[in-house]
């Protein structure tokens, strides 16, 4: 069994990103997102609260999506095999 309260497991994970938007060429603004969760390691059933700010300065409306991937290693004999799963996806109001 994993321990989740290795220290690597509680430390919180963070990731931004900006995406230019053009209409025909001519720069129209961005969209912008930076989210966080207050730890990596999680059991099965516990909740994970997703802290996003969104960020829209162009003239489209956008939806903003997210999803929680479970990454699991596994490794044997100096190998090592990482499966990746979808375990659920929220999506928010256009902004």
């Amino acid at each position: 069994p994993l321990d989740v309260n290795r220290e690597d497991l509680l430390a919180p994970a963070a990731a931004s990103k900006q995406k230019k938007l053009t209409c025909m060429f001519i720069p129209d603004g961005q969209v912008s997102i930076s989210a966080r969760i207050d730890r990596t390691g999680f059991c099965y059933g516990e909740d994970i609260n997703i802290n996003a700010k969104f960020e829209n300065t162009c003239s489209r409306i956008v939806v903003p999506k997210a999803a929680i991937v479970a990454r699991t290693s596994f490794a044997i004999d100096g190998r090592k095999k990482v499966l990746q799963q979808k375990l659920t996806t929220v999506r928010g109001n256009p902004i």
